[in-house]
């Protein structure tokens, strides 16, 4: 089989090959933390650095922060933005965001 781009060419369909990547020379002591525990609020949306073995997994959970809706009265779209505070979960509006009342 013939490989382009990371795609393998079977007879009949291409198929994806899984990447694999490997992080070298990573930066030291300023991303290292010894456990999760450690893990802060100011460590959102950095890279850290974690050495341990994976003792139990999960299946993913696929997380959705902004939602869109449409008012059935008047059709006005609005989006919505879910917190982790309330672990991604979406309320049904009860009330259109463009303010205009009935």
């Amino acid at each position: 089989a013939a490989s382009h781009a990371g795609t393998v060419a079977h007879a009949s369909a291409a198929v994806m090959a899984v990447p694999r990547v490997r992080l070298v020379h990573v930066p030291g002591a300023e991303f290292a933390r010894t456990s999760v525990a450690q893990l802060r609020v100011v460590d959102r949306g950095r890279f850290v650095k974690f050495l341990g073995t994976v003792t139990r997994a999960g299946t993913v959970k696929v997380v959705q922060e902004w939602r869109e809706f449409r008012c059935d009265a008047c059709g006005n779209r609005f989006r919505l933005r879910a917190s982790p505070e309330s672990a991604y979960e979406f309320d049904l509006p009860t009330e259109c965001a463009s303010g205009e009342k009935r």
